[in-house]
């Protein structure tokens, strides 16, 4: 959900969706599982997503987290210590796929190649 949709919020809502189609809900039953998730920008997180959970309908058991996020003071090539961010409000792994490419990178010296990986066999 776009942040210049949302009242009074700077950050994006993030509604992500899963059911047994992604082995995370038992077979058959109907059920879903939901994840909804921001940044946080108030001293109250949960108001903060009400309006995702509000797409959901009906809900059977809600868990409410907050998550500190951290990210590195120094990109690890002087050091050689590499430390990635911490895992963003998005719940499709975007950024953090990017970020390990990037790490790649800075590690080894140069990008990772994925081309030969991605061809389909006998594609040659």
């Amino acid at each position: 959900m776009p942040s210049k949709h949302l009242k009074g919020k700077k950050n994006d809502v993030f509604v992500s969706l899963l059911s047994d189609a992604h082995e995370v809900t038992p077979r058959d039953s109907g059920t879903f599982l939901a994840i909804v998730s921001t940044v946080c920008e108030t001293n109250n997180p949960v108001k903060e997503v009400e309006e995702g959970i509000a797409l959901l309908g009906d809900v059977a058991l809600r868990f409410d987290d907050v998550q500190d996020t951290y990210e590195p003071t120094a990109d690890g090539t002087k050091d050689n210590v590499f430390v990635t961010k911490s895992y963003d409000a998005t719940s499709h792994f975007e950024y953090e796929s990017r970020e390990v490419m990037d790490l790649f990178e800075r590690i080894m010296g140069y990008p990772l190649d994925l081309s030969e990986a991605m061809q389909k066999p006998g594609s040659e």
